[in-house]
């Protein structure tokens, strides 16, 4: 059999590794440089989407913060509303607790107004409490008993007392003097 012979001579492995060793490093460095690439990138794409859930928790701190300044305002500016509210309800409660204590004496004056003859002037007309004071002249007595009388008549007073000061008769003319006490009910 006729075996053949090889005239190329075969390189050695020693030599073959030494021509391998610089295309398999630079496969291991663009396979490293490539996986390096590519870490980077997810850690650039993680760090972008935290440094943008940081923006959205500090804009939400800012909006909490704003909304419990806000609020901070409007209790405190409720508390004064309450307060006024309850300043205005006890001056309201004041005014008629004086409103109820106070006498009107608007009908005592149109009683006096209606029955007051023509022949009687008044000087004055006061009231203290349920007690009221009218002094004046008169020309005729008559006049003047009339004037007690209508005003003893009347529900609103409980008692009318005449005292008469002075009577004048100067000129041919009687002038009388008066004051009339009421008490009112």
């Amino acid at each position: 059999m006729i075996s053949r012979v090889n005239l190329i001579p075969k390189t050695p492995l020693s030599e073959t590794i030494k021509g391998l060793i610089p295309v398999a490093f630079v496969i291991m460095t663009m396979v490293l440089g490539l996986f390096l690439a590519g870490r980077m990138y997810l850690l650039d794409r993680n760090m972008q989407e935290i440094q943008a859930e940081v923006k959205k928790s500090e804009e939400v701190q800012q909006q909490k913060a704003t909304i419990a300044s806000l609020v901070a305002s409007l209790e405190s500016k409720t508390v004064s509303r309450k307060e006024q509210l309850q300043r205005k309800r006890e001056a309201v409660a004041k005014l008629l607790k004086i409103e109820g204590e106070k006498r009107t004496f608007s009908h005592p004056l149109f009683l006096i107004a209606d029955v007051l003859p023509p022949t009687i002037r008044c000087k004055t007309i006061s009231f203290s409490g349920r007690t009221g004071l009218l002094t004046g002249t008169a020309l005729d007595y008559n006049d003047l008993v009339l004037l007690v009388k209508k005003l003893q008549d009347d529900p609103l007073s409980t008692k009318v007392s005449l005292a008469v000061t002075d009577r004048d008769n100067a000129q041919e003319i009687e002038k009388i003097q008066f004051s009339i006490v009421l008490e009112l009910s």
